[in-house]
């Protein structure tokens, strides 16, 4: 059985390591090397993706380190048994959520200053599309949730879920069965107002004599329905 703590802390740091190897060569386009007697510029590793800036990168350092800390505050409390109890969800008013604030980049020798944004990317395997050498670190985290203490750990303390849901997302692990969100209710469908219905020249209810049927058919037929 793996030690959740150290095991965590471990997949946590070689991460961290391979972000900071490899950030400084995927937040540019390109990059020159020299070979031999020319000057040839190295197109980045993460092909048609859109290059996210260093700060991106130093953001994503941090909060790995905070989630780390916060798991294995959690793992240790759920083993001397002081989880705090759940509470009960309670219904907040709805705010209006301002967007992050950016952190400016210093730019390169005789470029303009530009600020760069600090959001994450949202799609599923972002790191390790942009960044092949995480696919290891990605595959730790996948044993890591094969364990059945894992899964104890989590149903105990569900906060836990919601910091392992994010990571598994950004290195393309798939979620256990215990691991993942409850599919969310549909909103109920507002019922569609009845068409009314087209009535027929020869409806009783219009009470058209044989004459009006032939001049509105003769209409219809010339001039078109309108």
């Amino acid at each position: 059985m793996i030690q959740f703590t150290p095991f965590l802390t471990s997949l946590i740091q070689g991460l961290r390591r391979v972000i900071t190897r490899a950030a400084p060569v995927v937040s540019a386009p390109a990059r020159p090397i020299w070979a031999g007697p020319e000057l040839r510029w190295i197109i980045a590793p993460h092909g048609d993706l859109p290059i996210l800036p260093g700060p991106v990168w130093t953001l994503l350092w941090l909060r790995l380190h905070r989630l780390s800390n916060r798991l294995n505050r959690l793992y240790e409390r759920w083993q001397q048994g002081t989880l705090p109890k759940p509470r009960k969800p309670t219904q907040r008013p709805k705010t209006v959520r301002t967007p992050p604030p950016q952190i400016p980049e210093l730019p390169a020798p005789g470029m303009p200053l530009v600020e760069a944004p600090t959001r994450l990317p949202q799609g599923r395997g972002w790191i390790t599309r942009r960044i092949p050498e995480a696919g290891p670190s990605g595959g730790h985290l996948h044993d890591l949730l094969q364990q059945p203490n894992t899964q104890d750990f989590v149903q105990a303390a569900p906060q836990a879920a919601r910091l392992l849901r994010p990571l598994c997302h950004a290195l393309g692990v798939d979620q256990p069965t215990w691991l993942q969100l409850p599919p969310r209710p549909r909103p109920a469908r507002k019922p569609r107002p009845a068409k009314p219905r087209r009535l027929k020249l020869t409806d009783p209810i219009l009470n058209l004599r044989p004459y009006e049927i032939a001049a509105a058919r003769y209409f219809h037929k010339k001039y078109g329905r309108d």
